[in-house]
């Protein structure tokens, strides 16, 4: 056995007098080519068997860092937050409780955020991770400007040397999160958690995954312990008032402790602004953090239940001495994996979580280009004598839209079936509630460790805030982006809305006039069993339904037939979704024959050491070519699915393009 690194053997000695355990009889730390991870002794351990457990108090949260009050005083919280109070503690150097922890992190994980802008541009042109870098950079610097920066000017005691508070030292702190931050519970929130940060993903969708972290994540909120045994379960939290119950006036319990009367400045901090950084739209999770079952028996038995962290076997673990240990941050796509965690999966095109996220002005421009709404009524008169009938003819078409767009957006909930299929997760199980955990150590290519120093961006799934702006989230809103799968799939609400663009006006009236809802149920229902969940319907499907009632309202009465889905209906969107493919596929300026031509090329070893040089170029390039390749992969197998066969589907295809600057519905 090698004899320790330095960093490891202080590591080591911090987790043993943080109380830190795990199971050296089946796990050994290991820092290897910069890397430190786990791995196999080869002995093995049961499954369901505990093999690290740790006490919350352990975790490094805004809760217990120093300056942890002063930042959330300042309206401050989540990734942000614990992002400034790790700046804080690394300043302190040894003198940070923390210290051997914090001294075996790498400064930066080496994700797109930090590229230079020639080389987002360049290596990612076109991709879902060059979107989000750009996007990401740029609310975070206002984020910076705006919050982060007057709460260090004003409060420059805490926050010296000042050099150490710089916005560069802000993002790369922020890699370190996004990589590595566990959501503990109510009480901790995102949460630096030594030793379980150490465990690599993988996501080859197959559930190999070798453990998973448990926590009771209900908890109270004001003072983390488990619910019956704190003060906060016996008030009445909605009627407390300011000085006798001990809550800050408006409900919410203070901490006890304060930052010792440093100056806070007033809360500027856009809505939610720790939560920048991920991909949009792609409805999926990020590593299990599962909930311990909370029922009444353990809630009276077992307090100490929340006040605890165990990581658990799930899956036999490697019988091979040396072999890795893995933890999985559940399914993400190559793209959000570079982005979040600066790391990719080692070859294109193996990861099931893989999309292309197309935006709805793209979506809107081929349902003009490709006809796929029915014909103007004949009554429809023009707008004006004094304008040219072509002008006349497009703000009807454009209002005509507006209606269908506004019909989806009030149903959408109804038009997104394979939303909890997406998300891998059902959101409704108490059981086993997902938390998200941010960890990432940038890849070596040999194995998914490389610290060479990363979904949704603000307000894109209308709960991650408005970032820089509230005209953001309304933007966002207004244009929602829809998901095209490794499997050739598009997303339930592309296939909905281009059905909604494409059905009679009396249906649309139906779906318009609906108060209830259930007209819309019914449509979804068609849409849905036309499509037999993988495009496979061709026949139209009725529905029928009682005079003023919809056929939910109606099953099996007597009534005039109400055809939902007209017969040409799922050809005419089956065409769209290929036309829709081949608009992204042109984003790239490269074809999926180049990418996969230059990444065969790539030689360079996969134990290099962090700091050999041209490691850093190679595993930047590398990392790009697999997302680029899995991108245009997953557009590749919409077109082998969906593509007319009459049209070529060949990279040469020009099919789709609509004429003129594609505008886009994002930043």
């Amino acid at each position: 056995m090698a004899t320790p690194t330095p960093r490891l053997s202080t590591l080591l000695g911090w987790l043993a007098s943080n109380d830190i355990w795990y199971d050296t009889s089946a796990l050994r730390i290991v820092d290897e080519n910069g890397a430190i991870r786990v791995v196999s002794t080869g002995k093995g351990a049961d499954v369901d068997a505990v093999v690290v457990r740790m006490p919350k108090g352990a975790v490094m949260s805004p809760k217990n860092c120093q300056v942890g009050d002063l930042v959330e005083e300042a309206g401050l919280d989540g990734e942000i937050a614990l992002a400034l109070c790790l700046m804080h503690e690394r300043s302190l150097g040894p003198d940070s409780p923390w210290h051997g922890y914090i001294q075996s992190l790498p400064l930066f994980e080496d994700a797109p955020l930090l590229w230079p802008e020639s080389d987002v541009t360049h290596l990612l042109a076109g991709t879902e991770a060059e979107r989000a870098a750009k996007r990401d950079f740029e609310t975070l610097k206002e984020v910076y400007e705006t919050v982060v920066r007057p709460v260090v000017q004003k409060n420059e005691t805490w926050f010296v040397p000042r050099e150490k508070f710089s916005f560069e030292s802000f993002l790369r702190a922020m890699t370190v999160i996004t990589s590595r931050a566990f959501l503990v519970d109510e009480y901790y929130g995102d949460s630096l958690v030594p030793l379980a940060d150490a465990f690599n993903h993988r996501s080859d969708g197959s559930g190999s995954e070798h453990l998973h972290i448990e926590t009771d994540l209900d908890v109270c909120p004001h003072c983390g312990a488990k619910f019956g045994y704190c003060m906060h379960a016996e008030l009445d939290m909605g009627t407390s008032s300011a000085g006798g119950d001990g809550s800050d006036g408006d409900g919410e319990w203070s901490d006890a402790s304060s930052a010792s009367g440093a100056e806070v400045v007033e809360d500027d901090t856009p809505e939610d602004a720790d939560e920048v950084l991920s991909l949009p739209a792609s409805d999926v999770t990020m590593g299990d953090i599962e909930s311990v079952p909370s029922d009444a028996e353990s809630t009276a038995t077992d307090p100490d239940d929340a006040e605890r962290l165990e990581m658990r076997v799930v899956r036999e673990l490697p019988k091979v001495d040396g072999e890795e240990v893995f933890n999985t941050y559940g399914g993400r796509s190559n793209a959000e994996l570079l982005h979040r965690y600066g790391f990719t999966d080692e070859r294109p095109g193996t990861n099931p979580h893989d999309v292309v996220l197309i935006d709805l002005d793209t979506v809107l421009q081929t349902a003009v280009s490709e006809s796929l709404l029915p014909a103007a009524p004949a009554a429809a008169p023009a707008k004006s004598k004094n304008k040219r009938s072509g002008s006349a003819k497009m703000e009807t078409i454009e209002e005509r839209i507006e209606l269908r767009v506004a019909v989806w957006s009030a149903y959408r909930g109804l038009f997104e079936w394979d939303e909890e299929e997406e998300g891998g997760e059902d959101e409704g199980e108490e059981e086993e509630e997902v938390a998200e955990h941010g960890h990432g150590h940038g890849q070596e290519s040999g194995h998914r460790h490389a610290k060479d120093g990363s979904c949704c961006a603000p307000g894109d799934d209308g709960e991650d805030g408005e970032g820089a702006g509230a005209d953001d989230e309304e933007e966002d809103e207004e244009a929602p982006l829809f998901p095209l799968r490794s499997d050739g799939s598009p997303s339930a609400s592309l296939i909905s809305l281009l059905h909604i663009l494409a059905c009679q006006d009396g249906i649309l009236r139906r779906l318009a006039d609906d108060e209830t809802g259930a007209a819309a149920a019914d449509f979804a229902e068609a849409v849905r069993v036309g499509h037999g969940g993988a495009y496979a319907g061709e026949k139209e499907v009725e529905v029928r339904a009682v005079k003023g009632k919809s056929g939910a309202a109606a099953k099996g009465a007597k009534g005039p037939k109400v055809v939902w889905v007209a017969g040409d209906a799922v050809e005419r969107v089956k065409k769209c979704v290929a036309v829709v493919a081949r608009t992204r596929r042109e984003a790239y300026p490269t074809s999926l024959a180049e990418d996969e031509a230059e990444f065969a090329k790539l030689g360079f070893s996969a134990t290099a050491e962090k700091g050999t040089a041209g490691v850093v170029d190679n595993m930047r390039l590398r990392s790009s070519l697999v997302v680029r390749i899995s991108e245009k992969k997953v557009l590749e197998a919409v077109l082998a699915k969906y593509a007319p066969p009459d049209v070529p589907n060949g990279s040469q295809a020009r099919a789709g393009k609509t004429g003129g600057k594609k505008k886009s519905g994002k930043k």
